[in-house]
C-alpha cells in the first residue's frame, strides 16, 4: 500500500484537480479474487482522500479465476495483467474528484517508482500501527484514525506494509456498518464509472436486457441515472461456493461459520441468522448451517420463489440477467423453473449468453458488475462482495 503526499507548495492551483508531480501514494499487490481487491482499493483511496495523499493504482493480476484462458503455447501459465482503467474509470484510476476539489489525484504505480524511488520512501508497519490503535475499532474510526496518522506525517512518499487496514475481518462484520454513510456518499465512489471496454460491452448487448420498445442508451452515461428499465439482475455464485460434489468444502459452509453480511437496514431483506449460542467462533450450528445454505446457494426453485414475489411487487418487471459461474444443469433447470412461472425463455440472460470481444472477456467480470449496478431490481445473496459494489453504486438492492 503506498501513498504520496503532494506538499501545498508543489500544487498547481490552475488546476482543479493536479497530478503530483513530485512525490505520491497507495497500492496493493497480491494474488485475490478481483470483488476483494475492489472493495480495499475504494476504501484506501477514500483513505488518500481524507488524508490528502494521492492513491497509487496498477494492474489487476488475475491469479485467481482468470477470465480468459492464460496458458501460453507451451502449457505454462501466463498470469494476466489487466490494467486497472480496463476495468473501471473515475477518481480511484486517475481521473478527476470533480470541479471545485484539489485533492490529490491517483497516480500509476509505474509513476510512483519514478517520483518515489525507494530511498525517498517511509515504510510504515501496520502491525505495529495497530497495536497502537486498536485492530478491533469500528470502520469509520479505523478510517479517521489512519487519516489523522497519515495527515500528520511531514514525509511525501508513505508505503504500508504488513497487514491490511481495511481487512476482511472489519468488512465481514457489524463494524464496518459505520463506514456506509462516508463511503457511498464519498466522490471516489460517487464518480466512479464503467471504463470504456465495459460501456462498450453493455451497449453490444443491450437488446438482451431490455424489451425493444424501451430500448435506450441512457443507461452508458452517468451511473446514478442509467437504470435498465424492467430488468431484474441476479448474483448466483457456485464454484468454490458449492464446493466438490460430494463433499462438505464448499465456501458457503466455511462463510457459515464465520461471515456476517448484508447487515444495510434500508436493503429490503436483512441477514439475520440464528443466534450461534454456545458455538464458538469458527464453527457453526445446524440451523445456522441451514440458513447460510438458502441463501448462499439457493436451489433453481427457491430462485424462482423469491423472483415471483419480486414481480408481484413490480408487474413491470421482464428480463433477468444472470451473473453466475453456475454449472449447465444448474441454469438449465433454473431456465425451465423461470420459464414455467411466466418469464419469457428470451428474456433470460446469463454471463456466457453475453456476446464479448477479447477485451470485454479480460473484465467480464466487471461487464457482470455494470449490468447488475444498472437492473431496476438486484437480487443478490448477501454474502458476495460483488453485491456490496453492486449495491453501492445506486444505495439499494434487494437480498
Amino acid at each position: 500500500m503506498r501513498f504520496s503526499y503532494e506538499k501545498p507548495n508543489f500544487l498547481n492551483t490552475t488546476s482543479q484537480c493536479p497530478i503530483p508531480k513530485a512525490e505520491a501514494d497507495v497500492l496493493y499487490a497480491f494474488p485475490i479474487k478481483w470483488n476483494n481487491l475492489l472493495q480495499e482499493r475504494l476504501l484506501n483511496t477514500i483513505l488518500a482522500y481524507e488524508s490528502n495523499r494521492a492513491p497509487v493504482f496498477s494492474p489487476f493480476e488475475a491469479w485467481a479465476h482468470p477470465p480468459r484462458d492464460d496458458k501460453t503455447p507451451a502449457g505454462l501459465r501466463q498470469v494476466l495483467s489487466i490494467p486497472f482503467n480496463a476495468l473501471l474509470s473515475g477518481p480511484p484510476a486517475g481521473a478527476s474528484w470533480g470541479p471545485g476539489d484539489h485533492h490529490p489525484r491517483a497516480i500509476s504505480h509505474k509513476w510512483w517508482e519514478v517520483v518515489c524511488p525507494a530511498p525517498k520512501r517511509t515504510v510504515i508497519n501496520a502491525d505495529d500501527v495497530m497495536k497502537e490503535i486498536g485492530k478491533d475499532l469500528d470502520g469509520i474510526t479505523m478510517m479517521n484514525r489512519w487519516a489523522t496518522l497519515l495527515k500528520d506525517m511531514p514525509e511525501g512518499c508513505v508505503e504500508i506494509v504488513g497487514t491490511q487496514v481495511f481487512d476482511f475481518y472489519l468488512i465481514g462484520s457489524t463494524r464496518v456498518l459505520s463506514l456506509w454513510d462516508t463511503f457511498s456518499n464519498h466522490p471516489a465512489v460517487q464518480r466512479l464509472d464503467d471504463s470504456e471496454i465495459v460501456k462498450d460491452a453493455v451497449a453490444r448487448n443491450m437488446a438482451k436486457l431490455q424489451a425493444v420498445d424501451g430500448f435506450s442508451w441512457r443507461p452508458f452515461i452517468p451511473k446514478p441515472t442509467g437504470v435498465i428499465a424492467g430488468l431484474v439482475g441476479i448474483h448466483i455464485r457456485r464454484g468454490d461456493y458449492l464446493g466438490d460434489e460430494g463433499k462438505d468444502n464448499g465456501h458457503c459452509l466455511g462463510l457459515s461459520k464465520w461471515g456476517r453480511w448484508n447487515q444495510l437496514p434500508q436493503l429490503r431483506d436483512n441477514f439475520d441468522p440464528p443466534p450461534r449460542g454456545d458455538a464458538e467462533w469458527g464453527t457453526n450450528t445446524p440451523e445456522v448451517a441451514e440458513y447460510y445454505l438458502r441463501r448462499c446457494l439457493p436451489t433453481p426453485a427457491q430462485v424462482a420463489s423469491y423472483l415471483h414475489a419480486v414481480r408481484s411487487e413490480n408487474h413491470q418487471l421482464s428480463h433477468i440477467f444472470i451473473a453466475t459461474n453456475a454449472e449447465k444443469r444448474y441454469l438449465s433447470e433454473l431456465r425451465v423453473v423461470l420459464a414455467a412461472d411466466g418469464w419469457a425463455k428470451d428474456a433470460i440472460t446469463t454471463s456466457s449468453d453475453l456476446e464479448l470481444n477479447w477485451q470485454a472477456t479480460s473484465v467480464a467480470m466487471v461487464v457482470d458488475m455494470s449490468i447488475l449496478s444498472r437492473a431496476e431490481v438486484f437480487v443478490g445473496n448477501g454474502h458476495v462482495e460483488q453485491h456490496r459494489h453492486a449495491a453501492a453504486y445506486y444505495g439499494y438492492a434487494i437480498e
